[in-house]
């Protein structure tokens, strides 16, 4: 899925949910997470922060996302797992987001997609409204099989 522009954290949720990244020790798909990893990589860079493959076995990585506003402030790092549980015995579709009751529903919706897209729209948020130079670096890592 190619990235694009997102006007809301919940659009970029929904997108996340897409895609299919139930753990390989359960799916036993290799890399499970790598697609999700190249999409948020593409879609952080559009957002203007800068992006580190920390490679794993096979093709997977961590990926580290920063905005760093004065080499020398300390830096504050988040972190999101990008793997999910099975989708076995779910009434829904699970990899389509789905709005309900002011909810949203889907594989990963809350763990851990759900605070991952919050994180990295805050901080989007954060690096257009805060004063140029103030404050502290700031990174995301999404990382594969938690």
């Amino acid at each position: 899925m190619p990235p694009k522009t997102h006007n809301t954290c919940e659009a970029l949720l929904a997108d996340m949910v897409s895609f299919d990244t139930v753990n390989g020790a359960i799916s036993g798909k290799a890399d499970a997470e790598v697609e999700l990893a190249r999409y948020l990589e593409a879609v952080a860079g559009e957002m203007g922060f800068a992006t580190e493959r920390l490679p794993l076995e096979g093709e997977s990585f961590n990926l580290l996302v920063m905005h760093e506003v004065d080499a020398s402030v300390p830096w504050l790092m988040f972190e999101s797992h990008m793997d999910t549980v099975t989708v076995e015995g779910m009434t829904i579709d699970p990899f389509k987001a789905e709005l309900r009751d002011g909810r949203i529903y889907g594989r990963g919706a809350c763990d851990t997609k759900g605070t991952g897209a919050a994180m990295l729209w805050a901080l989007k948020q954060h690096a257009a409204e805060a004063p140029s130079g103030g404050g502290n670096n700031i990174a995301i890592a999404f990382t594969t099989d938690e």
